[in-house]
């Protein structure tokens, strides 16, 4: 799961992880909570795009 800002205690990257918890719990698979942040949220936001196009 790709947040796009910056790790800390912003509510972004607690909601973030209480989904990947959750999600690891239904799917009983890991999920990865990756932040990834500057440019306004652009980066993370061209990251997860890049990944959809290359599925």
């Amino acid at each position: 799961m790709i947040v796009p800002v910056r790790p800390g205690g912003r509510r972004a990257t607690d909601l973030a992880r209480f989904f990947g918890k959750r999600l690891n719990a239904v799917l009983k698979q890991p999920v990865v909570t990756e932040n990834v942040g500057s440019a306004a949220g652009s980066l993370g936001v061209g990251r997860a795009v890049r990944r959809v196009k290359m599925e």
